[in-house]
């Protein structure tokens, strides 16, 4: 997993991501005791007499096998024509044996060969997505699991068009080839990606998670209110009719109304901030701070971090995409020496 920030502001647009990658497999744990069952509610065998697991989506569970740091997921997507696009990734780290990044590398140099240019991000962006779809297709064609198995690929990607003064943000999902506008030329906020319910809890004062258990447990404790309301006042009109000797006459409905739902004001706990007027700096200093909101908790819990490694901060403004205090690569292990 990792964390993907975008933070649109009127002058710019700020990118952050972590720097660790994971490979992950799709399991079904044998000691869950999710075995099949026959008609009569006793475990199947197969022909060798052992149990057997049903292949059910639900009992999949994702379990980290790998950790590798250093993974470039920021990168330059075009340079040409004063259009600019960047892109953070999360997801798959490689479509055949290479880096996702390399496969934007590969749709820059395409780009650069080509005589006719994108003036507009949506063009990059479709574009792009055509490219990395045709990698990703590539990647599962000797695969005999079903599309919905396949890995999710996912791209928070944006910057400026040749004619725009402000820019926009896009978010990008390869296995769903779905592509949707986070932010207009002119609109201005944050949006994320990945592993990011410590980033969510603090812009929005809770994460989705957070959100649909406690909806849910509500909603449960009206419905089981409900239900004691309705016998409640069965035994009343039952009473009453047995003091008086009648009975209860056929056309008479007793069905209470169905119970309201959960409609908590979770809006009222969002963090306030002018995202549209942040300076740069201040955007970069946002930034830098939700990818390490989201890494520095792996730090010191227990299991393997997912998200971590080197923060990556890169801008995009009307001149062009940076990335930020990049390190030089570095060769410091010359060996073992005689210090005596």
């Amino acid at each position: 997993m990792t964390v993907n920030i975008g933070l649109v502001t009127s002058e710019a647009l700020v990118l952050g991501c972590d720097s660790i990658a994971t490979a992950s497999r799709q399991v079904i744990d044998p000691f869950a005791g999710n075995f099949a069952m026959d008609a009569g509610d006793n475990p199947l065998k197969d022909k060798d007499g052992n149990l057997t697991i049903p292949f059910k989506p639900e009992l999949f569970q994702t379990v980290v096998v790998d950790v590798m740091p250093g993974v470039a997921k920021m990168f330059k997507v075009y340079d040409r024509n004063d259009t600019f696009v960047a892109a953070t990734t999360t997801g798959m780290a490689a479509l055949n044996d290479r880096a996702i990044s390399a496969h934007a590398s590969d749709f820059v140099t395409h780009q650069s060969g080509l005589k006719s240019e994108f003036a507009n991000v949506n063009a990059v962006v479709a574009a792009f997505a055509k490219h990395v779809n045709k990698a990703y297709e590539q990647h599962y064609s000797s695969s005999r699991v079903n599309r919905d198995y396949w890995g999710d690929l996912d791209f928070l990607l944006g910057g400026y068009g040749k004619h725009d003064n402000m820019p926009c943000l896009f978010r990008l999902n390869i296995k769903q080839n779905m592509i949707k506008e986070s932010f207009s030329c002119g609109q201005h906020g944050v949006a994320w990606a990945g592993q990011s319910d410590s980033v969510e809890r603090v812009i929005r004062g809770y994460d989705s998670i957070l959100r649909f258990s406690i909806e849910d447990r509500v909603n449960a404790e009206f419905d089981k209110y409900r239900g004691r309301m309705a016998g409640k006042l069965v035994d009343i009109v039952n009473a009453v009719l047995k003091d008086v000797g009648a009975n209860i006459p056929e056309d008479i409905d007793l069905t209470l109304p169905g119970p309201p739902r959960a409609d908590l004001e979770w809006e009222s706990a969002h963090l306030t901030i002018p995202y549209g007027s942040l300076a740069t700096q201040r955007a970069v200093d946002f930034v830098s701070f939700l990818v390490m909101l989201q890494s520095g908790p792996q730090r010191f819990s227990t299991g393997i971090a997912t998200v971590g490694g080197r923060t990556h901060v890169g801008v995009v403004t009307q001149t062009g995409f940076e990335l930020l205090n990049e390190p030089e690569l570095d060769h410091s292990h010359t060996g073992f020496s005689d210090d005596s």
